[in-house]
């Protein structure tokens, strides 16, 4: 449900009629944000920025991302225009807390 608008969907019906059903397997070319979940949790959140993971990146393999992200909606009529989203490598976490240890003792868990 559109957060503004009480009782309307976020998206019109025509906007998804061709999502694949969940569990659905589509290749990178068809990768559609608006049915990931999330996407929707920013569409029900509006005007809070939103942060995922840590998680794995699907393209690059032993990469961890971490998201930010935000909706975009029309301020005039209200309707969802769009998510938004950047992800940053938090690889390099682990080597930062490595050469910030507080004794040759300490241990990152």
């Amino acid at each position: 449900e559109n957060p503004y608008k009480r009782g309307s969907t976020i998206l019109p019906g025509e906007q998804t009629t061709d999502c694949p059903k969940a569990g659905t397997k589509v290749s990178s070319r068809a990768y559609n944000p608006l049915i990931r979940d999330w996407c929707r949790r920013q569409a029900l959140h509006p005007g809070k920025l939103l942060v995922e993971g840590p998680f794995l990146d699907a393209f690059t393999p032993d990469t961890w991302l971490l998201s930010f992200g935000k909706s975009v909606y029309d301020p005039i009529t209200h309707e969802f225009v769009a998510c938004t989203s950047i992800a940053l490598q938090i690889n390099f976490v682990e080597q930062i807390m490595r050469d910030a240890r507080l004794t040759p003792k300490s241990h990152i868990s």
